[in-house]
């Protein structure tokens, strides 16, 4: 389980823990304004920046995960393509194939 101390108010709320991190004290200061200079500070980007890039690995390996399955499948069609190529030239050249 992450500790609440140690993760940030960005980070938890990418995690679900809505109603635990709103900071009173900062939305009553503050208003929204996307203006603002100090919405996030340079601790709570930086660890939005190392969460955003712990979760892109993660979609990779992900992505990776699920293309396994299908370039193996894929590597097996081939396979079957090019045998029924060779299946399929053997019935067109009869001098290959001996005749009763």
């Amino acid at each position: 389980m992450i500790s609440k101390r140690a993760t940030s108010p960005v980070l938890q709320l990418c995690l679900g823990n809505v109603a635990e991190n709103v900071d009173r004290n900062v939305v009553d200061q503050t208003t929204f304004n996307p203006n603002h200079p100090n919405l996030f500070t340079s601790n709570d980007q930086s660890e939005l920046d190392q969460f955003m890039e712990a979760y892109c690995m993660a979609l990779k390996k992900v992505k990776e995960v699920m293309e396994e399955p299908q370039q193996e499948s894929m590597a097996f069609i081939n396979y079957m393509y090019s045998q029924l190529e060779e299946l399929l030239l053997l019935d067109i050249n009869p001098s290959s194939s001996p005749i009763n």
